[in-house]
């Protein structure tokens, strides 16, 4: 504890979770891969314009609504 603060300092989060720069590279190589699987997915759920699209869109309106919510706070988690 600080004298007169009243509360114990906190370590930084990573010196806490003991992430060196190998870990936080690993964690940044896979966030970046798991982001471009996230862009297919998005990618697939929206309606191709082609005549001859190699994905059906089955996907309602409200369901790429809550796809798209859904993939938006995966990725929020991944850099908070």
């Amino acid at each position: 504890m600080t004298e007169g603060s009243g509360r114990e300092e906190q370590p930084s989060l990573q010196a806490a979770a003991g992430l060196n720069d190998n870990h936080r590279r690993a964690l940044l190589v896979a966030f970046v891969h798991i982001d471009g699987l996230l862009a297919e997915m998005e990618a697939a759920a929206e309606a191709s314009r082609s005549p001859f699209p190699t994905l059906v869109p089955d996907l309602s309106n409200v369901q790429r609504q809550v796809l798209g919510d859904y993939l938006a706070q995966l990725r929020a988690k991944m850099v908070a």
